[in-house]
């Protein structure tokens, strides 16, 4: 308890920098250069972030978090994090960028809070994936965004691209399997689907029973008579 109540202190001296630093960006205190640039990118992403991260949590939660110094607008996270990502290059555009991105394409969806803003999301990755077209971080949220629009083939492109342009980062192309297993799943191609579910089984430490599980109602979806792959059997899985 003691150290948890140590790193509130410590999130909190931080947050409280930020808006010390945002204070000093007024033009007599700090002239426009490269190096402010820079700076309102870094103090941008902070208070973005706070306040986006913050503004997620339970209303219970975040009033005590506002009665302890910080803030969670939602409105005003999202609005510095785009300024912070579009308005001057800077060294935290990509990181910005990068938060709204999954903002966008995944904790909308996780949480349930109904803003699927896809149009944003477009507007963000376009320019950086024009500029690395085998960027496999782009790809992945390229694919995400075209299952969001339920363009599941091109979404099967994207993430299937996004494997083969890399080969070091295991972990990222497990990102990719999971996803190909529902867009697969959502074409009632229930094989293709084991297939993902199955290699997240052997290669990925997560959730092994979530992924036997999958493969399971995978292949219960198959006609009774049909062949099971590997001749794993659906009610052996469930058990």
């Amino acid at each position: 308890m003691v150290n948890f109540v140590k790193g509130g202190l410590k999130v909190r001296s931080s947050y409280l920098i930020y808006r010390e630093l945002s204070s000093c960006l007024q033009p007599s205190r700090l002239p426009a250069s490269s190096v402010r640039a820079h700076l309102e990118g870094g103090i941008a992403l902070g208070i973005g972030a706070f306040n986006l991260t913050l503004s997620l949590f339970p209303p219970r939660i975040l009033k005590l978090l506002e009665f302890a110094g910080f803030s969670g607008d939602k409105d005003y996270g999202l609005q510095q994090l785009h300024q912070g990502a579009t308005t001057t290059p800077n060294l935290r555009a990509l990181l910005c960028t990068m938060l709204l991105l999954c903002y966008y394409t995944f904790l909308t969806f996780i949480l349930g809070v109904g803003e699927d803003d896809f149009t944003e999301a477009e507007a963000l990755l376009s320019p950086y994936l024009s500029r690395y077209p085998k960027s496999a971080i782009f790809l992945f949220f390229a694919g995400r965004i075209e299952e969001i629009k339920g363009n599941i083939n091109e979404a099967i492109k994207k993430f299937e691209e996004g494997c083969s342009a890399q080969q070091a980062w295991k972990q990222f192309h497990h990102m990719c399997y999971w996803e190909l297993m529902w867009c697969f799943a959502y074409k009632g191609m229930w094989k293709m689907a084991y297939f993902y579910a199955d290699l997240l089984s052997k290669e990925n430490r997560w959730s092994k029973a979530m992924y036997v599980y999958m493969k399971a109602a995978f292949l219960s979806m198959l006609p009774r008579g049909e062949p099971r792959p590997f001749g794993e059997d659906e009610v052996a899985l469930f058990r």
